[in-house]
C-alpha cells in the first residue's frame, strides 16, 4: 500500500496537472478573443485580453513546475516503496539459488521499466484525461458538429493499442527475462573469477557471455521498435486528426459558422483532444507491457493463507520419519532417513561424503521445505511453524558463513546494541575470536566476506553471533573442515557445558576424543 507521502505527493501532482489542463483551454478563447477584437478593430478588447493572456500565462509556467515536482516526487516514493516490499519479499520468501540470482535483476532493469514505463507515464493521465474532457466540453461550446466528428476521429490513435498493445507486452517480459540471464551470468563470473583465470578458460567465458549479451540486447532492440514503431503511428495518426479538424473549421469561416478567431481556438482545442489521444495510446501499450513486472512488484508476502504457528519455547524433541529430498525431479539425495534430538543432548552426524549431511541440516533449519516425510518439533509440523518464531530459538552456522562490510562487532552483534559487555565477552572467549581481533582495532575492525578472513575466523565470527543470541538449538555444518581438531574440541567443550543447550554438529571427524564430547553419534550409511 503506498505511504502517506506518495499519497500526498499524488493528489498534488493530479490537482497541478488539472490545473495545467484548464489554463490551457482557457488560453486558446483568450487567442480567440484576441483575434476577433483584432478583426474587428476593438483596440480596448485586444489590450484588455492580451494583457489577461500575460498574466495567466506566469500561472501555466506555476503549475507546470508544481506539477513536474510532485510527479518526480511521486515516482521517488512508490520506487523506494517497491524496493522495500520486494525486498521484504525476498526476505520472507523461500527462493531457490537460480532465482535469487534473478531478483537482481528486479533492482536494475526492471525498476528501470517501472520508471518508464508505469509510474512517470500513469501520472500524465492526470493531464492528459482533464485536457481531453475540458476540451472536449469547450468544442461544444463553439460548434457541436464540429465537436461530434472530431470526437470520433480523435479515437484512431487508439487503434495503435489494439495492434501493438500484446506483442509490446510479449517483447518486452522477452527483455527482462534475458536481462535477469545476463545479470545472472555476470554474477557467475565475477563470483568464478579465480577459477576461471586459473584453468585458462577466459575466452570460453568470454564467448558464452557475447552470445547471452547478444540475445539480450536483440531482444531489447525489438522491445525498443516496436515501441517507436507504435508511437510513430499515433503521432502520424494524431497529425491527421489534426490537419481534419483545421479542414474542417476553415471550412466553417468560409461558411460564416465560424470566425477566425474561433478558428484558432480550435486549431488549439484539437491539438488538446488529439495528443491525449496519442500519449494515451502509448501510455496504455506501456503500462500493458509492464504488467508482468508490476505483478512480479506487487507479490505479497501473506502467500500462506493459514497462521502459522507460533513456537515460543523447544521443550521435548526433534522427530524426523522418512525424510527425503530430491536433487531433481527423479533422482533422491537421501531417502528414508529417520532420527531423533532430544532437547539438551548434543549429536553429531556422520556419513559418507555426498550423503546430504547438509541437506540434512537445511531441513531442520526451515532452508530446505521441499521433502518428503515429516519433520516436527515438539510435535508440530514442521512446515505449519512460524519461521520467525522458529528462528528465534535456532540457530545454524554453515560451512560457509556469510561476513557483511561493517565492523566485526557489528558482524557479531547483527548490527544491534541490546547486548551488554558480559555476555558479548563470553561469547568472544567461548568462540576464540579474541585470538584474531588482539590488536588495535580490535572488535572496531572493519571486515567482509572479501576481506582476507579465513574460513575457521569467519566460522568463529559467526558462532560467535549464534551464541550472543542465546539459541536453544544450534546446528553447526562442519565445524571442524575449517578449524584444526585442538580448536574444535575446545569450543565445543565450552559450549556443551550448557546443559539446556540442543546442539547437533555435522560433521566428518573420526577421532575418539572429538566423538566422545557427544551424547549421540548419528551414523548415516
Amino acid at each position: 500500500m503506498p505511504s502517506s507521502k506518495a499519497k500526498r505527493t499524488l493528489v498534488f501532482s493530479a490537482i497541478f496537472f488539472m490545473v495545467q489542463a484548464a489554463i490551457s483551454v482557457i488560453l486558446a478563447f483568450m487567442l480567440q478573443r484576441i483575434v476577433d477584437s483584432a478583426s474587428n478593430r476593438n483596440m480596448q478588447d485586444f489590450i484588455f485580453f492580451l494583457v489577461l493572456t500575460f498574466c495567466i500565462w506566469p500561472l501555466d509556467i506555476v503549475s507546470v513546475i508544481l506539477a513536474a515536482k510532485f510527479r518526480v516526487a511521486n515516482i521517488k516514493e512508490m520506487l523506494q516503496l517497491t524496493k522495500h516490499n520486494r525486498l521484504n519479499f525476498i526476505l520472507a520468501t523461500k527462493i531457490s539459488p537460480k532465482e535469487e540470482n534473478k531478483e537482481l535483476s528486479f533492482f536494475t532493469a526492471d525498476i528501470d521499466v517501472l520508471d518508464q514505463s508505469y509510474y512517470g507515464v500513469r501520472l500524465s493521465l492526470f493531464h492528459y484525461i482533464p485536457l481531453f474532457l475540458f476540451s472536449l466540453v469547450s468544442l461544444l461550446f463553439i460548434n457541436w458538429i464540429l465537436t461530434v466528428v472530431l470526437a470520433v476521429v480523435s479515437l484512431l490513435p487508439m487503434l495503435t493499442t489494439w495492434i501493438f498493445g500484446k506483442p509490446l507486452a510479449n517483447r518486452k517480459k522477452t527483455y527482462s527475462d534475458n536481462q535477469a540471464i545476463y545479470v545472472d551470468n555476470v554474477k557467475e563470473v565475477i563470483d568464478g573469477k579465480k577459477e576461471i583465470v586459473s584453468y585458462g578458460k577466459q575466452d570460453v567465458f568470454i564467448d558464452r557471455h557475447e552470445k547471452i549479451n547478444e540475445k539480450v540486447e536483440n531482444a531489447r532492440e525489438r522491445s525498443k521498435f516496436l515501441g517507436a514503431l507504435a508511437g510513430s503511428l499515433s503521432f502520424n495518426i494524431g497529425f491527421l486528426v489534426q490537419i481534419a479538424g483545421i479542414g474542417l473549421g476553415s471550412y466553417l469561416v468560409i461558411t460564416g459558422d465560424l470566425t477566425i478567431g474561433f478558428l484558432i481556438a480550435v486549431m488549439q482545442l484539437v491539438g488538446n483532444l488529439v495528443w491525449p489521444v496519442v500519449h494515451g495510446a502509448e501510455i496504455i501499450n506501456s503500462i500493458k507491457s509492464s504488467k508482468h513486472i508490476r505483478e512480479k512488484a506487487m507479490e505479497s508476502t501473506n502467500a500462506a493463507n493459514t497462521k502459522p504457528i507460533i513456537l515460543d519455547d523447544f521443550k521435548d524433541a526433534i522427530t524426523v520419519c522418512d525424510l527425503a529430498v530430491k536433487y531433481d525431479e527423479e533422482n533422491y539425495i537421501f531417502k528414508n532417513v529417520n532420527l531423533k534430538f532430544e532437547k539438551g543432548k548434543k549429536y553429531v552426524i556422520q556419513a559418507p561424503s555426498g550423503f546430504g549431511k547438509s541437506s540434512i541440516a537445511k531441513v531442520l533449519s526451515m532452508e530446505i521445505d521441499d521433502f518428503e516425510g515429516v519433520v516436527l518439533i515438539d510435535g508440530k509440523d514442521i512446515k505449519s511453524i512460524d519461521p520467525k518464531s522458529f528462528n528465534n530459538i535456532l540457530r545454524f552456522v554453515r560451512q560457509d558463513p556469510y561476513i557483511f562490510d561493517g565492523t566485526a562487532y557489528e558482524n557479531i552483534t547483527f548490527f544491534s546494541n541490546q547486548f551488554d559487555q558480559s555476555a558479548l565477552d563470553a561469547v568472544l572467549d567461548t568462540t576464540r575470536v579474541k585470538g584474531f581481533l588482539s590488536g588495535e582495532e580490535g572488535l572496531e575492525r572493519s571486515i567482509s566476506n572479501n576481506s582476507g578472513l579465513s574460513g575457521g575466523q569467519k566460522q568463529s565470527l559467526v558462532l560467535a553471533r549464534a551464541l550472543l543470541h542465546k539459541p536453544q538449538i544450534l546446528i553447526l555444518d562442519e565445524i571442524t573442515s575449517n578449524l584444526d581438531l585442538v580448536a574444535s574440541c575446545e569450543i565445543l567443550e565450552k559450549l556443551f557445558k550448557d546443559k539446556d543447550l540442543t546442539c547437533i554438529v555435522i560433521a566428518h571427524e573420526n577421532d575418539e576424543n572429538f566423538k566422545s564430547l557427544f551424547d549421540e553419534i548419528v551414523n548415516l550409511t
